[in-house]
């Protein structure tokens, strides 16, 4: 099976990134334990830690910008501030390096706002596939005919849509293939946080979704998992709809009484039993609603996703050991950048260490 994964991620000039972070996937060491964090050579799975305020949920609407570029919703609770306050930043300037199988992609973009382009470059393979400038409206370098694109007739493109979904929604999708990939892998793109995870007014849909796509086994074993030994049954409501319950001595309606860490659960359950399931599902603050022991099995639940990535965002140190992860999977954000534990010290970090101590003692501030 092809992988697909991204790579690399740089920002500069958005919000309190004023001047370029860059977040290298690839960066990886050859340690002997938890190799399921690592696909291919790539992190698969991720803990991004930081003090409060330091800008982890910047950070994820930074990772997760792309999805405006490709029709996507935002992920943005505030639309405004787009920019760095810092004097002198006029733009925010975004760049990803994707896998795909044997391709290498790189999507580089620049922004005043969210939809607010000034200039759009890929390259595949290392050859500029194109290179647009949108305030000039016009290609000023690149292969197009390598994308099939030669042909395009660019009166059409709208202000405010971004040059890598005109292409891809005007031109056969296998005359495009490595660009149709990149399009396909950021649609799928997801981020969640913590009101989100305890979001009830999903849980009915979820579990109607359950029940019409026949997943209640999947389910009762998932939570099962999880500690979580109700017993669940799917019955008929009085308005004839279908709604799970506990199976008690009297039925208990799910949506209603299960707690904030089985709805956070059962969100998870949905992202990865869906029909779309996310290329990489980034979760801001995971652990709110799971106590620690809990929290461990959902990190190895991910471990366990295979092509999949996801990266989660916490200030809960207790995760922070070799136990859940390794060095080169957990990554420290400050305000001048961020850096995974294996590069944030001379020290060589061993499966014995007790990273939590390091962390706490100052060992990674770099």
């Amino acid at each position: 099976m092809e992988v697909s994964m991204l790579t690399r991620f740089e920002v500069e000039g958005f919000r309190n990134f004023y001047h370029r972070f860059t977040f290298n996937l690839t960066d990886v060491r050859d340690y002997r334990f938890n190799t399921t964090a690592i696909e291919g050579g790539v992190v698969s799975c991720g803990l991004i830690y930081g003090k409060n305020a330091v800008g982890k949920t910047n950070f994820s609407n930074a990772l997760l910008d792309i999805s405006a570029n490709v029709g996507r919703r935002t992920f943005y609770s505030n639309k405004t501030n787009y920019l760095s306050a810092v004097d002198g930043v006029a733009s925010a300037r975004f760049a990803y390096t994707f896998r795909f199988g044997n391709d290498e992609v790189v999507y580089r973009y620049e922004k005043t706002g969210i939809t607010d382009y000034l200039r759009e470059t890929v390259a595949v393979n290392g050859k500029i596939a194109f290179d647009y400038d949108h305030r000039a409206g016009k290609v000023l370098d690149g292969d197009l005919a390598s994308i099939g694109a030669d042909r395009l007739n660019w009166e059409f493109k709208s202000p405010g849509i971004s040059v890598l979904a005109y292409v891809c929604n005007n031109i056969p999708f296998e005359r495009a293939m490595p660009l149709f990939k990149l399009y396909t892998f950021a649609r799928s793109m997801d981020a969640i946080g913590d009101t989100h995870m305890n979001d009830r007014s999903l849980v009915s849909t979820i579990a109607e979704n359950v029940i019409a796509n026949d997943l209640f086994s999947e389910l009762q074993a998932f939570l099962n998992d999880f500690g979580i030994r109700e017993r669940l049954t799917a019955r008929e409501t009085p308005s004839g709809d279908i709604a799970l319950y506990f199976e008690k001595s009297r039925l208990i309606p799910f949506a209603e009484n299960c707690s904030s860490g089985t709805v956070a659960l059962l969100r998870l359950f949905n992202y990865f039993h869906a029909t779309s399931v996310p290329s990489l599902l980034f979760v801001d603050e995971f652990d709110a609603f799971y106590h620690h022991d809990l929290a461990e099995k959902v990190v190895d639940y991910f471990k366990s996703q295979t092509g999949r990535q996801v990266l989660c965002a916490s200030h809960n140190t207790d995760l922070f050991s070799n136990k859940i992860l390794r060095p080169d999977c957990l990554f420290i954000l400050s305000d001048h950048n961020l850096i995974s534990a294996a590069n944030a010290t001379d020290r060589e970090l061993r499966e014995g260490h007790n990273l939590e101590k390091l962390y706490k003692a100052g060992e990674f501030d770099v």
